[in-house]
């Protein structure tokens, strides 16, 4: 299956932010699998391995549902952030 490099390396971002924090994730992003288009789901994070192989374009850059993953994966990046840090640990105590 080939996706695009936006979305691998968006992909491997939020892997990386889930890791850190031991958590785990299932995500949808658009493919293209035996020439077809059509969507992966995934699940990426802590104690599983997520590979990449670049391979030639052989076909159009981008495929359907792309900026909307992109969008999607992008927001769960930024949540991600956001819950490491302190101030927004349930946990925390101001002072």
């Amino acid at each position: 299956m080939l996706t695009t490099n936006a979305i691998a390396r968006q992909l491997f971002l939020y892997a990386s932010l889930l890791a850190d924090q031991q958590r785990t994730d299932v995500v949808d992003f658009p493919v293209s699998f035996e020439g077809e288009a059509t969507n992966c789901t995934l699940l990426v994070g802590a104690q599983l391995a997520l590979t990449a192989v670049t391979v030639p374009r052989t076909e159009a850059g981008t495929l359907p549902g792309e900026d909307s993953a992109l969008f999607e994966l992008q927001r769960r990046c930024d949540d991600a952030r956001t819950a490491t840090t302190p101030a927004s640990s349930p946990h925390s105590i101001d002072r």
